[in-house]
């Protein structure tokens, strides 16, 4: 059977290595309601959900030069800010220097329209399914390095401690979206915290 090439989604020739502030969403196999649910617009959850909350926290033991910032686990996925630092200054940073742009988030050119969250991360599909993915070379250190760590982490911890979980955890890609500004930040922040409360309307919801 034919598979059409797949395709990466990151944007090409972009360093992600290099210091900036990077929001990404992580999604769950087929969109199943694996880490939680919402009861009162309050994410309630699973043991999994619990294991996924430690794992995103436990990132800079893991990458001295990177800090996370707004996060907010959903029933199937995640949506964070992750700050890669220089090296050697990454632990002298305040959390609250994240968001200025002098401080780490670099203005970046506007390589995506502004600033609806749930649609600029992701990109169509013809039959509304997974975006287009692929298995690039990972560059150590990179955002890909990252999310890769993390999704391993979630992984191995859940069979290690016998949390029931399906086959496959995780989409096999992610959506990113450079931060340009503190105020693109700050709108980016605003939609995370609200996104319990808009849970009924998410796009990422099935």
């Amino acid at each position: 059977m034919h598979r059409p090439q797949r395709k990466s989604i990151r944007l090409r020739g972009y360093d992600y290595t290099q210091r900036g502030a990077y929001y990404v969403t992580i999604c769950t196999d087929d969109r199943s309601h694996a880490f939680g649910r919402i009861a009162d617009a309050i994410v309630c959850l699973s043991p999994l959900g619990h294991i996924v909350d430690e794992c995103w926290h436990a990132i800079p033991t893991h990458f001295p030069n990177v800090m996370i910032d707004a996060f907010i686990i959903m029933p199937n996925h995640v949506h964070g800010v992750v700050v890669i630092a220089d090296h050697a200054g990454a632990r002298d940073l305040a959390p609250d220097a994240v968001a200025p742009p002098d401080a780490i988030v670099t203005p970046v050119p506007d390589t995506t329209p502004s600033p609806d969250y749930d649609t600029i991360m992701v990109p169509s599909t013809p039959d509304g399914g997974s975006p287009p993915r692929t298995r690039p070379r990972i560059i150590p250190g990179s955002l890909g390095a990252i999310v890769q760590g993390f999704k391993a982490g979630v992984t191995r911890q859940a069979r290690k401690r016998g949390v029931a979980v399906p086959s496959t955890i995780w989409q096999r890609n992610y959506y990113d979206h450079i931060v340009r500004d503190a105020e693109d930040h700050a709108r980016i922040a605003k939609y995370i915290a609200d996104n319990p409360v808009n849970w009924e309307l998410d796009r990422f919801r099935r």
